[in-house]
């Protein structure tokens, strides 16, 4: 991706982008990026999100705050 095509998209489809996912597009070209896997490395994510999510959801009811956690 070079400075014509990030100039020429719409407002609409900059905000599309995910945050990860427009890292990695603009990293891509750079030197050590020739086999760069934009896809699976997305991919990849998505699955590490949904271990964190549901991790979280399991853990966080069974979690106990000590007193001086709070604020």
């Amino acid at each position: 991706m070079d400075y014509e095509y990030w100039s020429s998209i719409s407002d609409d489809q900059l905000a599309s982008l995910g945050v990860a996912e427009m890292n990695l597009m603009v990293a891509a070209g750079l030197p050590g990026t020739e086999s760069l896997d934009v896809g699976s490395i997305l991919s990849r994510m998505d699955r590490w999100t949904e271990i964190v999510y549901s991790n979280t959801r399991y853990w966080l009811p069974k979690f106990v705050p000590k007193d001086d956690c709070r604020p």
